[in-house]
């Protein structure tokens, strides 16, 4: 199933590519997880926006701090 994603991964671009398979990876981790143990993949479900917000500031953070050394580089 893996290499199915890395192909679609390639043949719509880099960052579209890399978001679906994201996503696929993610949604194949949830099914398995809810069919292993239910009780367990839902209570970290509850967590999952929580850690996608301080994942999305954390990387605008990272990002920042490359352009502001890019911008003293430059």
């Amino acid at each position: 199933m893996s290499e199915y994603f890395t192909h679609i991964s390639e043949g719509s671009g880099e960052k579209t590519g890399q978001m679906l398979n994201t996503l696929g990876a993610s949604a194949s981790g949830i099914v398995i997880a809810l069919a292993a143990c239910p009780y367990y993949a839902l209570c970290l479900i509850i967590y999952l926006p929580i850690a996608t917000f301080f994942m999305n500031r954390f990387t605008k953070v990272i990002i920042g701090g490359v352009m502001d050394k890019f911008e003293i580089n430059a």
